[in-house]
C-alpha cells in the first residue's frame, strides 16, 4: 500500500527473544533513566524513520514505557542513553 509506514512485527519469536537478551543486556532497566519497571525494548532509529523492520542488537537499548512514550517516532531524536553498567 503506497504511502503506509513500515511497522516491525513485535509477536514473532525473534523478536520477543532478541528483546529478552536486550534487557539481560542492559542489566534490565532503562537506559535513559535507570528505572527496573515497565521495560521495553526500542528501536534507536525508529521503524518509522528508517524503513526497516529488522535490527541488529546495537541498534536497540531497553528503555522503560514512559521513556519510550516520550521518545517517540522524532524523525530527529537520538537521545544518548546511558547504561547502567558505564556508572
Amino acid at each position: 500500500m503506497p504511502g503506509k509506514r513500515p511497522r516491525a512485527d513485535l509477536t514473532t519469536r525473534a523478536w520477543k527473544t532478541q528483546a529478552a537478551r536486550i534487557k539481560k543486556r542492559d542489566g534490565y532497566r532503562c537506559t535513559a533513566c535507570g528505572s527496573e519497571s515497565d521495560l521495553t525494548v526500542d528501536h534507536i532509529d525508529a521503524v518509522a524513520n528508517t524503513g526497516r523492520t529488522e535490527y541488529h542488537d546495537h541498534e536497540l537499548t531497553t528503555l522503560c514505557r514512559p521513556c519510550n512514550s516520550r521518545k517517540g517516532a522524532c524523525t530527529n531524536h537520538r537521545p544518548a542513553y546511558r547504561n547502567p553498567r558505564w556508572s
